[in-house]
């Protein structure tokens, strides 16, 4: 089995002659951002201090998160918009929604 995420787009795309797109299959960082090809992941490394990625299967059943309320970043799952808060706005969710609250 891959033990990266560059062994695992390598083994689609030599071994099943397919991609990570074409699976449903994104890169998350750490930081919240989603990579939807292993280029797009390499291009982030150099914006990002934590740059770690792990794969995530989209289920398209399931409707994404909204566009972050600070920014024009689409999170692919809750667990990426509450990483993007903490990294990227140095805030949470439960912050953010009770300054939205009080305007």
């Amino acid at each position: 089995h891959p033990k990266t995420t560059s062994s695992y787009a390598w083994h689609l795309r030599s071994q099943h002659n397919s991609t990570l797109i074409m699976n449903d299959i994104y890169l998350i960082c750490t930081c919240g951002i989603e990579a939807r090809t292993y280029k797009s992941s390499l291009n982030h490394n150099g914006k990002c201090d934590g740059s770690q990625f792990s794969l995530q299967k989209v289920d398209k059943k399931v409707p994404s998160t909204p566009q972050c309320i600070l920014c024009e970043i689409y999170p692919l799952s809750p667990r990426a918009y509450a990483a993007h808060l903490r990294i990227h706005h140095k805030t949470t969710l439960s912050a953010v929604w009770y300054s939205q609250a009080l305007l």
